[in-house]
């Protein structure tokens, strides 16, 4: 999917599907020009998830967030608009419940709690390289496909069902699309533990080619594509 009319059409033909099954379907297609939220690898975005329920999430994390949290209250007909989703959404936040409810989660599945407090006991990878702006400008495109490439050469990933899973390896992204850049801010922070030089010298290369500084500042992307009716 790589325009909002091809998502349409693939949302349209979902909701088909589950008509043809006699089941309500609702879709939500965001857009993937840039990586969602700021971490790419099992442990980080774990750590992000937490921080989330705590209160500190980045814009477009939270608008996706609650475009599907709204979806879903909307459907268990718990509210009838966004503004009682949001209230319902940012009270679980600001009191807790909602970081409780994982920790809960957390416990049922024979996990250790303490993580929530404790980043350490995720062991996220132990060398960094960080990826540097080359000019100043304007952030115009960070590819999500070549991100994700990346976060898998460093051990994120898999290339086949059998390969073993790095859970500490990936990337923190700390600059987004229409950011001001000056020269030398970094725009990717890789994490990995031990992986050949050359796959780490590729992952580098490709992380370096994964976005494009301008002069002028791009026009906002749109993160949620239109919804079907």
């Amino acid at each position: 999917i790589k325009t909002p009319e091809e998502a349409q059409e693939f949302a349209d033909l979902m909701i088909k599907i589950g008509h043809f099954l006699n089941k309500d379907i609702d879709v939500v297609i965001s857009s993937m020009e840039q990586p969602l939220g700021s971490s790419v690898g099992n442990s980080l975005e774990v750590i992000e998830a937490i921080e989330f329920l705590k209160g500190n999430y980045s814009e477009d994390l939270y608008e996706i967030t609650f475009e599907l949290i709204y979806k879903t209250l909307l459907n268990c007909c718990i509210v009838k608009t966004k503004k009682q989703a949001k209230l319902m959404m940012e009270q679980a936040i600001n009191d807790g419940l909602a970081l409780e409810k994982f920790r809960e989660i957390i416990i049922a599945q024979k996990g250790n709690p303490d993580c929530i407090n404790n980043y350490s006991l995720f062991q996220t990878g132990k060398n960094k390289s960080e990826i540097k702006a080359m000019k100043t400008g304007f952030l115009t495109k960070l590819k999500a496909i070549e991100v994700a490439h990346c976060a898998k050469l460093l051990g994120a990933g898999r290339e086949k069902q059998t390969d073993k899973i790095d859970f500490g390896a990936g990337i923190i992204i700390k600059k987004k699309i229409g950011d001001f850049i000056r020269l030398g801010d970094t725009i990717l922070e890789l994490y990995y533990n031990d992986i050949d030089k050359e796959k780490l010298n590729e992952a580098i290369k490709i992380a370096t080619n994964s976005f494009l500084i301008t002069e002028s500042k791009p026009k906002k992307i749109e993160l949620i594509y239109k919804n079907p009716s």
